[in-house]
């Protein structure tokens, strides 16, 4: 099967949706299929290049106008060299209209990475959005993957081709490479996105809080810098003084992040939103605690695993009080319980059902499907 996914992102940018792209590609790869990656975005120049690491070609496609309202004339000829469209367009705005324009007639699925709910920006365009397109462009679509239970919910508001498919990980790849027992749990970490959504500075508020009730928490944080966030946790951390206490540092590789991992014992995030966390499962495979807010999909996480606590940052002497707690009563089972349920998350298990997905939206065009492996 030739399988063409279109998305606003891909590497070199660093995220949820690029990580779970090349997962997904790597994987249907080793199954025999033929994949390849549009990435559409302003700025970039008509050309393409290759995913070295998972080798693959990767199709650069200048997005003309604005990522909201723009057009991408150049995904017409490539677009027609595959099977199928797996589009990944959290927004339903410009990937997929030019999708609607220039391979209307191909079989096409949208993954939908949280919608656009990440930030309250543009919260009035969104709704009128929402009201007046989101059902027909959902329907567009022959299945939409809801990568999350909160997505299912939501987009089954307005159609009716909504399947459950949560994303997956490479669990090997964050096996931890000591024993588990070894696991500090007052060594932090946070790796993401150093932005305005992902609220670091309110993990800045709680190690603090924590410190106060005795618990001597290390924090590191690290990622790249996405708005004027990155000033204000500078300036946050110099008046509290705490250098004992706090690590900021800049985007770490795959290899720097992995040994820092391995000396954490707890990814905290205060993300006011995730599409799906993929960060929190990816942490768990690694036998990390996690700390995060008390919001789906970030709570189901910490409360179904039993390896984590979802708080209320809005209080947050209460939520100091109550993972405090939480590190002294579960210290011996965290780690265990996380590598368990991120276990449930390996790609590997998970591709087939993706198979299922793509045959089912080839047979409804009357596309002959090539599932054979090679």
């Amino acid at each position: 099967m030739r399988i063409l996914h279109v998305t606003p992102t891909y590497y070199p940018n660093v995220g949820g949706i690029e990580a779970v792209i090349r997962n997904m590609c790597r994987e249907l790869r080793e199954r025999g299929h033929d994949v390849a990656v549009a990435h559409l975005e302003t700025g970039l120049s008509q050309g393409q290049d290759r995913d070295e690491e998972c080798d693959f070609p990767i199709y650069r496609i200048p997005l003309l106008g604005h990522r909201l309202l723009g057009l991408a004339p150049g995904l017409r000829k490539i677009a027609k060299e595959y099977d199928i469209l797996h589009v990944h367009d959290p927004q339903l705005m410009a990937i997929t209209g030019s999708v609607l324009l220039y391979a209307r007639i191909m079989p096409r699925v949208l993954s939908s990475h949280g919608f656009y709910g990440h930030t309250k920006n543009l919260s009035q365009f969104k709704a009128l959005h929402q009201k007046l397109a989101f059902p027909r462009l959902l329907k567009s679509y022959h299945s939409v993957l809801a990568a999350s239970k909160s997505d299912f919910a939501h987009a089954s508001l307005y159609a009716d081709n909504i399947e459950l498919f949560e994303n997956g990980i490479n669990v090997a790849a964050f096996a931890p490479q000591q024993p588990l027992s070894e696991k500090d749990l007052h060594r932090w970490i946070y790796w993401g996105r150093i932005s305005q959504n992902k609220r670091p500075d309110l993990l800045v508020d709680l190690v603090k809080a924590c410190a106060d009730r005795g618990h001597n928490i290390h924090l590191t944080i690290t990622g790249r810098p996405f708005d004027d966030m990155q000033s204000t946790l500078k300036a946050r951390l110099a008046d509290l003084d705490m250098p004992d206490h706090f690590d900021l540092r800049p985007p770490m590789d795959d290899a720097a992040l992995k040994a820092t991992m391995a000396q954490a014992g707890v990814f905290a995030s205060a993300s006011e939103y995730e599409g799906f966390g993929l960060t929190f499962i990816e942490a768990m495979a690694a036998g990390l605690g996690i700390i995060c807010r008390d919001a789906e999909p970030m709570s189901e996480f910490a409360n179904s695993s039993g390896a984590g606590i979802a708080v209320d940052f809005r209080d947050v002497d209460r939520a100091a009080a109550q993972v405090c707690d939480f590190l002294d009563q579960h210290a011996n089972t965290i780690s265990a319980s996380a590598r368990r349920f991120a276990a449930k998350y390996n790609w590997s298990d998970k591709i087939c059902d993706l198979e299922r997905v793509y045959d089912s939206a080839l047979s409804a065009h009357n596309t002959p499907s090539s599932t054979k492996r090679s």
